[in-house]
């Protein structure tokens, strides 16, 4: 009898501690996943082509000071997995917090443009938060 009462209070108490930890593991970020048409990469930063929910095509510009730091407001991977490129952008209290860029390691892949040889408008880059229209 002793055994069963101590059995049951040992699962008591591992489901009851599960449940704690559970309980901890909430996160006040959110992720959403944007799928990239091209992206385009310049000294001053990345222009990133995207269709919002409507196929409307967008642009946003990049500057490359977002990039420059670990766990920075943004980062760049490079690889060759066959769903880049896209981009994931956390959201934390209805802002962006950070995103990851995942761009293909092949710039002569069709997902990567080539700016005009004129250059680009410097100016497109003087940008202070990323924002996404969906």
């Amino acid at each position: 009898m002793k055994h069963k009462i101590i059995t049951v209070l040992l699962i008591l108490f591992i489901f009851t501690g599960i449940s704690v930890f559970a309980d901890t593991a909430e996160s006040d970020l959110y992720v959403k996943t944007i799928y990239i048409v091209k992206v385009y990469n310049d000294n001053h930063g990345f222009r990133v082509d995207y269709q919002n929910s409507n196929m409307k095509l967008y642009s946003i510009y990049m500057p490359q000071k977002w990039f420059g730091e670990a766990a920075g407001y943004g980062e760049v991977v490079y690889g060759n997995h066959p769903s880049a490129p896209y981009m994931s952008v956390w959201y934390k209290e209805g802002k962006v917090d950070h995103f990851r860029l995942y761009v293909k390691e092949d710039f002569n892949d069709p997902s990567w443009g080539t700016f005009p040889l004129t250059g680009v408008n410097e100016d497109l880059f003087q940008v202070e938060e990323l924002t996404i229209i969906y």
